[in-house]
């Protein structure tokens, strides 16, 4: 899998749903302070698995810090987490790093390097789609534990999205109801839960 353009396609296909009445629920997961998190043995596992070897591999398990105040410095520290920021290669390995988020996911899954956001949505049709998205929530959280990426659960969001008063489902991450929202901002646009634009008109135009 691959990063995905931005939010366009994601509420293309729960436009679709809305309007065939279908319900279209998206759980939205934010990596806490995700390029300084990723730890580097494991990192150097799934770049040997993509067959990135020998002195490029040596290059990102090499690399050393060390910190400097007021003209006395520390003395050197290899660097065990963290991806290189403010750079191409930054973002590119941050995305091979969390690649595999979306194996055995049935429901849709997004990925975007840049803000750090994964976003999982499915068309609830009929409760065992409620369960499959309740499922993949619960993959995410074991995936996130064994690969040392935190979820920030403050930005750990539900948004159920429809047009109907039909009854909604909770979800869980591990034992945690997710955060219920009818709004989002996501890079510059508030996104509303039936796709109305009054609520971002509100915030952005109000007087």
């Amino acid at each position: 899998m691959v990063s995905q353009p931005a939010t366009p396609r994601n509420i293309d296909d729960c436009a679709r749903s809305l309007d065939s009445g279908t319900r279209a629920d998206i759980a939205i997961f934010d990596f806490s302070k995700a390029f300084d998190s990723v730890p580097h043995k494991r990192l150097l596992v799934k770049l040997h698995s993509f067959g990135i070897r020998g002195g490029t591999l040596r290059w990102v398990s090499c690399r050393l810090q060390r910190v400097t105040l007021s003209g006395t410095q520390s003395s050197w520290r290899a660097v065990t987490s963290a991806v290189p920021q403010g750079t191409v290669l930054g973002p590119l390995l941050f995305l091979l790093y969390i690649n595999d988020t979306a194996s055995d996911i049935r429901s849709e899954i997004r990925l975007f390097a840049d803000d750090c956001k994964l976003i999982l949505y499915r068309a609830i049709k009929s409760h065992c789609d409620c369960l499959i998205l309740q499922d993949d929530i619960a993959k995410l959280h074991q995936w996130s534990l064994v690969w040392q990426m935190t979820f920030n659960a403050k930005n750990v969001v539900l948004f159920h999205m429809h047009v109907t008063h039909s009854s909604l489902t909770t979800h869980l991450v591990k034992s945690n109801c997710l955060w219920l929202t009818l709004f989002y901002p996501y890079r510059g646009v508030t996104i509303s839960s039936d796709l109305r634009w009054h609520k971002h008109m509100s915030i952005h135009f109000s007087s």
